[in-house]
Formats: C-alpha cells, structure tokens, sequence
C-alpha cells in the first residue's frame, strides 16, 4: 500500500515539474494569433499580393492604350458621313485633280466595285479610284467641268436626310441621295455642278 501511494506520488510530482517548464518567448501569442486567423470568415482572409508589384500599374497602362485606340474611331463614327466625304475631298483636291487618262476599263471596274455600272458617257474622266473614308469605300472620280475639276465621291451603304448644298475652304457642292447610297460633287466656285450631275445620274445604273 505504501508502495502505490509513492508511486502515484512520484507520478505527481514528475507531471508538475513538466508543467513547469519555462514556455519560449512569443510562443503563446503566436499560437492565439494562429488560431484566431484559422476562425476568420474567407472574406476577411489576407489578401495576396502580386509577385510582381508593378502588375497594377501595367494593367491599368494596357487600358489606356486600348482606349487610346478606339475613342479616335468613336469620334469619327459621330460625324455624319456626307461631311466626312466633303472633308476628304477639301483635304485631297490637290492630288485627285491632277490630270491623267482614265482607261474605261479601269473605270468599269470601280463602278462593279460598288455595285454599280457605268451605262453612258461621263465626258472626260482625269481620275477613278476607290478610297477609304471613315468606315466606309467611297468610288471617287474627278470629271472635266466648264471652269476645271470637278469631283465626284459615290458612297454605297449609307444614307442621307435629302439634298443639301455645301461648301469648305473655297470650294461649292452638293449632296445628293441615291438609290443604295449617296454622292457628293464638288468644284470651284462658279462650277456648273448641275450639269455634272446630270451627266452621272443618266449614266450610272446602281445595281
């Protein structure tokens, strides 16, 4: 009996010297705080951060660019397109009016390239050509007129309220709305346009 009662004292004894045992510095805190970040909602867990710390800085780059980019198209898109047809032809009178022998082969081709064919005689034809303006082709061609050039911009796919005369930087013209699209001529001042007009329109079938 007094054997037992040694040993269970012996027991005690070893049980409170382990309890003893000075504890690391931190070693309590640092175990409070993991279990406190083990009960966190996924909400409130620490956020990763990038391996890469300019990664914001070149996202938020790529997407200036790309608007960069498109507000350009954007803004043309808003400018009717019978003005931008009338500010390509102000912009590039110099260089359409140059004069120069149009084969009528050459001419066909443009018309089918538009979806329509020359049927008549257009007089003298200096230069044909198809051009990109905004988002559309337009078939351009400079005729003869009584006072010099005269310019002519077919523009298949679009329409346009009704005609309208205009004029920027010293030269006259006039929209008119065709079947499937509309036309822009435009000359000097004083330039006969309506006979010009009248030429295209009884010689260009639109298919």
């Amino acid at each position: 009996m007094q054997d037992k009662r040694s040993e269970q004292e012996r027991l005690e004894q070893a049980l409170r010297e382990a309890m003893e045992v000075p504890v690391p510095p931190g070693l309590a805190e640092r175990v409070l705080e993991r279990q406190a970040q083990a009960r966190q909602p996924w909400w409130r867990l620490p956020v990763l951060r990038p391996a890469w710390p300019h990664a914001y800085a070149l996202a938020v780059l790529v997407l200036v660019v790309g608007v960069a980019a498109v507000l350009p198209g954007l803004f043309r898109s808003q400018v009717p397109m019978e003005e931008q047809v009338v500010a390509y032809l102000v912009q590039e009178w110099d260089s359409l009016t140059q004069v120069r022998e149009v084969p009528d082969q050459e001419l066909q081709g443009m018309f089918r390239d538009i979806g329509a064919r020359l049927t008549g005689d257009l007089g003298r034809v200096n230069h044909c050509g198809i051009a990109k303006i905004g988002a559309r082709k337009g078939a351009t061609m400079v005729l003869a007129g009584r006072r010099g050039p005269v310019a002519a911009v077919f523009v298949p796919g679009e329409t346009v309220a009704g005609r309208v005369m205009v004029a920027q930087d010293g030269l006259r013209g006039v929209v008119i709305p065709v079947r499937r699209g509309f036309i822009v001529i435009m000359g000097e001042p004083g330039e006969a346009l309506a006979e010009v007009e009248d030429r295209i329109l009884r010689s260009v079938v639109w298919m």
